[in-house]
C-alpha cells in the first residue's frame, strides 16, 4: 500500500508535470503506445527538451518551480534507458523508505507501551505514539508527501548530472540484517537509559581524558557508550536512518549539489597540474562513521575533472573515524582513496595552517554543540578556509522552516537527549557565522530538504 501511495504522490510531482527529466520520457513512450500514429522522428522530438539544471532557491518548495531547461536530443534507446532508471530509482527509494518506516513504527510503538519517557509529551501531538489509525495514517500520507518532494528534487539532480545515481535501496544490502538484529539487542539498553535519566554513560577509559570536551561526554541521542565505541560507530547509521524513515542519506546528499558546484567551477579557474587536473582541498568535518563520505568520493572518481580533489575527514571520535576510514578503503580501485585522509582532533581545534583548504563541508554537527563551542568552530573554519573558498553547511531545519515539523522539532530534543538542540534551531545562522568570523563569512544561498537545511558561506577575499 505505502510503495503505491508513493508511487503516486511520486507521479503527481512527477510525470503530471514536466520537471522531472526522465518522467518525460516515460510519458512520452506511453503516449507513443496509445497512437499508432506517433514516428521514431516524432518521439524524438518529443524528448528534446530534458536536461535540467537547478536554480539556487532559498526555499525548497520554491525551488521545485524555479528550474530552467536546457534542450539535447535523445534517441528511442536513450529515452528507455531513462524509463528504466527512473524506474530503478523509484523502486528503491520505496523500498528503503518503507522497510525503516516499518521499523520505526513497530519500534516507537513498543517503547511506547513498554516505557514511562514519553509519559509527558502530548499525544494529541505526537502521531507516533497515536493509538489512532487515522492519525497513524494521516502521518503516512503526509511523510510520503515529503518523500516525494525529496526524491523529485534528487532526481533532478541526478539527471542534471550534478551527482552520480546513488545505490538503492541501499549501499550494502547484506549488511541490513545484523544491523538491524543488532540494533533490536540494543533497543533494551537505551531504553533503560531514557527511563533512568542517565546521559552520561560512556566508557570509562574517556571521562576523565580532558581531549574531550565535558558536552561531548553524552549519549547523544541514549546511544549505549555515546559516540565513544566502535558498536556506537557500527550502529550509528543504521539509527539514523530509523529515525528519518530511510531519507537521512538523501537529506544529506543534498550537501553535495552547492560542494561539488563549487569545485567544478574552481577546476575551471585554475591552472591543470602534471597530470591535467588541478588540485583542490577539502575538509570534511565531522566525518562521522562515512555516510556522507562514501557519497562524496563516488562523485569524485565519477567526475574526471575531480579525481585530485584531497579530502581530509576528521572526527573527534576514534572510533567513528576508523570506520569511516575502513569503508572508504574498501571502495572500488577506482576511486581515488589515495587522496583521502583521516584525522582524529577537535573542530574547536583544527590542526591545520592558515588557508588551508578551498572547501569545508559539515553534516549534522551543530545541533549538537554548545554555542561557545559553535563559535569557537566557526572561527577554526574560517582560519583554515582560504579567501573565496566555501562552506557547506548542512543540519537540522530551524524554527519558522517547515510549521508541520515543529512539534516534531520539540519532541526530538526530548526523546533523544539533544540538550543544546532548542538552542540551535532559534540560532540565526548568518548572523552567526558572520559574528563569529569576524565578518569574513557572508550566507550566500540556503535550501531546505524535508528535515535538513543546506547553508553556503563564503570566505571574503578570493578573486
Amino acid at each position: 500500500m505505502w510503495t503505491a501511495a508513493w508511487y503516486r504522490d511520486f507521479g503527481r510531482h512527477g510525470l503530471q508535470r514536466a520537471s522531472l527529466a526522465k518522467h518525460l520520457p516515460l510519458r512520452t513512450l506511453v503516449q507513443r503506445s496509445r497512437s499508432r500514429t506517433t514516428g521514431t522522428q516524432r518521439l524524438v522530438r518529443r524528448l528534446s527538451d530534458l536536461r535540467l539544471a537547478s536554480v539556487p532557491n532559498p526555499s525548497y518548495r520554491q525551488a521545485q518551480s524555479t528550474t530552467r531547461i536546457e534542450r539535447y536530443r535523445l534517441s528511442p534507446l536513450q529515452a528507455v534507458r531513462c524509463g528504466v532508471s527512473l524506474v530503478k530509482y523509484a523502486t528503491g527509494t520505496a523500498l528503503r523508505s518503507a522497510f525503516f518506516l516499518l521499523f520505526r513504527f513497530a519500534m516507537l510503538q513498543l517503547v511506547a507501551s513498554g516505557s514511562q519517557w514519553s509519559s509527558n509529551l502530548n499525544t494529541q501531538q505526537v502521531v507516533f505514539f497515536s493509538r489512532d489509525w487515522r492519525a497513524q495514517l494521516e502521518f503516512v500520507n503526509f511523510f510520503f508527501g515529503e518523500l516525494s518532494l525529496l526524491a523529485s528534487k534528487e532526481w533532478r539532480h541526478i539527471q542534471a548530472g550534478t551527482y552520480i545515481m546513488p545505490a538503492v535501496p541501499t549501499r550494502h544490502s547484506l549488511d541490513l540484517v545484523p544491523r538491524l538484529v543488532d540494533f533490536i539487542q540494543n533497543l533494551g539498553d537505551s531504553m533503560k537509559l531514557r527511563e533512568a535519566g542517565i546521559v552520561d554513560a560512556v566508557p570509562e577509559a574517556f571521562r576523565l581524558n580532558s581531549f574531550y570536551p565535558e558536552y561531548y561526554k553524552q549519549n547523544f541521542h541514549y546511544q549505549t557508550d555515546g559516540y565513544l565505541s566502535a558498536e556506537s560507530a557500527a550502529r550509528y547509521d543504521f539509527q539514523v536512518e530509523v529515525l528519518f524513515g530511510g531519507l537521512a542519506d538523501m537529506m544529506r546528499r543534498q550537501a553535495l549539489v552547492p560542494l561539488l558546484g563549487f569545485l567544478r567551477a574552481e577546476v575551471s579557474k585554475r591552472t591543470p597540474s602534471s597530470n591535467g587536473h588541478p588540485t583542490l582541498s577539502v575538509l570534511n568535518v565531522p566525518c562521522g562513521p562515512g555516510g556522507f563520505l562514501l557519497d562524496l568520493m563516488d562523485n569524485l572518481a565519477a567526475d574526471e575533472r575531480l579525481r585530485n580533489v584531497k579530502v581530509t575527514s576528521l572526527d573527534l571520535s576514534p572510533f567513528y573515524l576508523q570506520r569511516a576510514q575502513t569503508r572508504v578503503q574498501a571502495l572500488p580501485e577506482s576511486t581515488p582513496r589515495r587522496n583521502a585522509a583521516f584525522v582524529h582532533a577537535n573542530a574547536e581545534s583544527l590542526p591545520f595552517p592558515d588557508a588551508s583548504f578551498d572547501a569545508i563541508v559539515s553534516i549534522y554537527l551543530f545541533h549538537e554543540l554548545p554555542m561557545s563551542a559553535r563559535e569557537r568552530v566557526i572561527a577554526e573554519w574560517t582560519r583554515v578556509l582560504r579567501p573565496g573558498g566555501r562552506i557547506v553547511f548542512a543540519d537540522s531545519i530551524q524554527t519558522g522552516d517547515n510549521p508541520r515539523m515543529e512539534a516534531a522539532m520539540n519532541r526530538f530534543r526530548v526523546n533523544y537527549h539533544e540538550p543544546y538542540y532548542l538552542e540551535y534551531i532559534e540560532t540565526n545562522l548568518p548572523q552567526l557565522f558572520k559574528q563569529a568570523s569576524g565578518g569574513q563569512l557572508s550566507n550566500r544561498e540556503q535550501d531546505i530538504s524535508f528535515l535538513t537545511k543546506v547553508c553556503v558561506f563564503e570566505k571574503q577575499g578570493g578573486i
